[in-house]
């Protein structure tokens, strides 16, 4: 059984728990590799300027027994097409495999189709990151395959685009 996730938005006193996170080749695996590390600075003037948090982004944290375990993003946030892209980062490694992606993932859709009202939801995941991948095809449609479209350690690699419709999210949660 899931333990009671809770949402937030990020605080300056993030930065630090940011800075530990994008830095950690483990954390970051299922990304595209970093053309250069995280400064803290960078990460502090993001957080300071409101890059984490507006019109065309949200980025929240995801606590467990109110301890950060977990981002979950919306970003390209389109109003004019209703859309965005969302995306999950299992920050804390201890807590990899226990569902919690999934049920990111649900409070994700809810935000974007229940409180923002947008029509289409989609997410581009990496060839590599095969886990992503399980976890969006569990409630989004394969959508395109963009041929070769990441260079990540002397490799090419597939990126695979999933989406749901409000229609089929509608019937996704009252199932």
């Amino acid at each position: 059984m899931l333990k009671q996730l809770h949402y937030r938005a990020i605080e300056p006193s993030d930065a630090m728990l940011l800075y530990t996170w994008y830095n950690s080749d483990d954390v970051t695996g299922g990304m595209c590799s970093r053309p250069y590390p995280y400064s803290l600075y960078s990460i502090r003037r993001a957080i300071e300027v409101g890059e984490y948090y507006s019109d065309r982004q949200r980025t929240l944290i995801v606590e467990m027994d109110g301890e950060p375990i977990a981002l979950g993003v919306i970003r390209d946030v389109d109003m004019v097409n209703r859309q965005a892209e969302v995306g999950i980062v299992i920050g804390r490694t201890d807590q990899w495999g226990k569902g919690h992606s999934l049920e990111i993932g649900c409070e994700l859709l809810r935000i974007c189709f229940d409180l923002l009202g947008l029509h289409r939801v989609y997410s581009v995941i990496h060839a590599f990151n095969r886990i992503s991948l399980l976890m969006a095809s569990r409630y989004m449609t394969k959508e395109a395959v963009l041929r070769d479209a990441v260079y990540k350690d002397g490799v090419y690699w597939d990126n695979v685009i999933y989406s749901i419709l409000k229609p089929e999210w509608e019937l996704e949660k009252n199932k």
